[in-house]
């Protein structure tokens, strides 16, 4: 069971953070022996060929020594992991000689270390078990929309100037699968639906995360299901897919804050694209602050064309368009279950695809409040009749998608 590595479900509905009694079932870990009557409830589970390169759980001595190690504290080797419906739950809460320890709403994982070598760690988006030995993993990685978005000057990176934005994106339920193989070299190889491609975003994500932590190489099969030039971060989303997928493939440990940095010398909405969820991002993208407040459901989701994103912002230029000044009042808004959405780019998208004022006139005509996404050329809807609005736009030829809004921007498969 050396590196046996046990992750959380992704969901746990109505458990607090913090409670020690969650789930159907207690599965306990008793003076280094897992419990036998819990492998016969959940055996089906771990040996399923589902969880292929993943070591099932054996009945029998854990090998610790008489304490363990948790964050750095040393404690004993009782503790109580707490499973629901075979997965572990979110947040899980591990007792440890009564020394409590829950996930925080901040945290995304911790390790448990025993000194006879086993390292048991969790992590709040994984859904299945897996290890340090393991050969692949696939990730996946979602969309993103901008709920409110205004240009509010230009900063200067690494010697270009770049808009400075303040702008709320929340994610939702399109995605691309990322799979990551272990090369016994250091060679990093990107594919896109099965072709090799280079100098693509992915592939720098990848060979930043190979220099920095020294790391082994890769193969990344990128599967695509986002839309290209949509103003949904597809190509962000694939290069913060890469660096989970890596990270998760060779167990590295780094902060929240050193990740956020290599995905942020890829691309501005990067850092953004490793967690997702509703975020609030200001200047390049440096900056992302998560909004506490409740916001769910689902979107009506629409595109024709594309929108070259340098050529909107020089027409945002030219034109020198009016603009909301910031996002406060939109969150404001938020938080009392009003939604406006707002796009300080739109004018400047129509000019260059029409289809973007088309299809928002019929979203709105159907009471749904709508807006574009990034840069264009995608518009979404929401707040209104979902099902006529889809009906309306197929009527006049578009094709469109209702879509959930999810609260995480990836996942493990």
């Amino acid at each position: 069971m050396n590196g046996v590595v046990l992750n959380t479900d992704s969901e746990a509905d109505g458990v607090a953070f913090g409670q020690s009694e969650v789930g159907d079932r207690n599965v306990r870990v008793n003076e280094g022996f897992i419990d036998e009557n819990a492998l016969r409830v959940y055996g089906n589970r771990f040996q399923n060929s589902e969880l292929s390169g993943c070591d099932r759980p054996e009945i029998g001595r854990i090998p610790t020594s008489s304490a363990a190690e948790v964050n750095g504290r040393g404690e004993s080797s009782d503790f109580r992991v707490v499973y629901r419906n075979g997965y572990i739950a979110r947040p899980v809460v591990v007792i440890i000689d009564g020394f409590e320890k829950g996930l925080s709403r901040r945290e995304s994982s911790f390790s448990l270390r025993c000194r006879g070598g086993l390292t048991v760690r969790f992590d709040k988006r994984a859904r299945k078990c897996y290890n340090r030995r393991m050969n692949e993993i696939t990730v996946r990685t979602y969309a993103k929309i901008n709920l409110f978005l205004t240009v509010t000057g230009i900063e200067n990176r690494d010697g270009k100037s770049l808009h400075a934005l303040d702008t709320v994106m929340c994610s939702i339920g399109v995605s691309d699968d990322v799979k990551a193989v272990k090369r016994p070299d250091g060679e990093i190889r990107v594919f896109f639906n099965g072709e090799i491609t280079e100098n693509t975003n992915a592939e720098k994500a990848a060979k930043a995360m190979r220099d920095l932590f020294r790391l082994l190489g890769a193969d990344f099969y990128v599967t695509t299901r986002i839309p290209s030039g949509a103003g949904l971060g597809g190509s962000s989303a694939d290069a913060a897919g890469v660096i989970n997928a890596y990270r998760l493939l060779y167990g590295v440990n780094a902060s929240e804050s050193v990740l956020k940095r290599i995905a942020f010398s890829v691309g501005s909405d990067v850092p953004y694209m490793l967690g997702g969820g509703l975020k609030r991002l200001t200047g390049t993208g440096e900056t992302v602050t998560p909004i506490n407040t409740d916001f769910g459901g689902k979107i009506l989701l629409c595109g024709r064309g594309k929108v070259d994103t340098y050529a909107c912002f020089s027409d945002f230029d030219r034109l020198n368009y009016a603009v909301k000044l910031s996002a406060d009042e939109f969150i404001d808004g938020l938080k009392r279950g009003e939604i406006e959405p707002y796009n300080a780019l739109g004018a400047a998208a129509e000019k260059i695809e029409p289809n973007i004022k088309i299809i928002r006139d019929i979203m709105t005509d159907c009471g749904l409040k709508s807006a574009m996404t990034g840069s264009g050329a995608f518009v979404f809807g929401l707040g209104g009749d979902l099902e006529r609005a889809k009906t309306e736009l197929g009527a006049r030829g578009y094709d469109s998608e209702i879509i959930n809004i999810v609260k995480n921007g990836y996942e493990t498969l």
